[in-house]
């Protein structure tokens, strides 16, 4: 078994502010096919430290389950708004996703179809427990 992969990854603390931001490490895991969360893998520094983990994927309702990409990596719906505006680039600058360019219209969004670039052995695989996320 592949160890997991991590990422330097520079966690956006305030969307009107590009420059507010704070470095961790942290790897991509799932819980199933429209599960995907950033899970932080470096200790907390102090209280302002970003949250051990954060969702990155939506259940589109006009394609729910997507289909893998050619080489057969998954695909899933990112959430890029609200808390996590501005993450598509850092996914994509750290090597974690690709943009499908892509895009499903919800709401009053447009959802951005992601390609994961993580090899699966690679992940974290998670079963959620409550509000908890846990490698079996």
């Amino acid at each position: 078994m592949a160890p997991i992969r991590t990422f330097d990854f520079a966690w956006p603390l305030d969307p009107s502010n590009p420059r507010a931001v704070r470095n961790i490490t942290c790897a991509l895991g799932t819980a199933g096919p429209n599960s995907w969360m950033l899970i932080r893998t470096s200790p907390g520094q102090d209280e302002y430290e970003p949250l051990e983990w954060c969702n990155l994927a939506v259940r589109a309702s006009e394609e729910e389950f997507p289909a893998p990409s050619r080489d057969g990596n998954p695909i899933f719906a990112l959430k890029n708004y609200s808390e996590n505006k501005g993450i598509l680039e850092r996914l994509e600058k750290v090597g974690m996703i690709k943009d499908t360019g892509r895009r499903i219209p919800q709401g009053f969004v447009q959802l951005v179809m992601v390609e994961v670039l993580v090899p699966h052995d690679e992940l974290i695989r998670c079963v959620e427990t409550g509000s908890l996320c846990h490698t079996p």
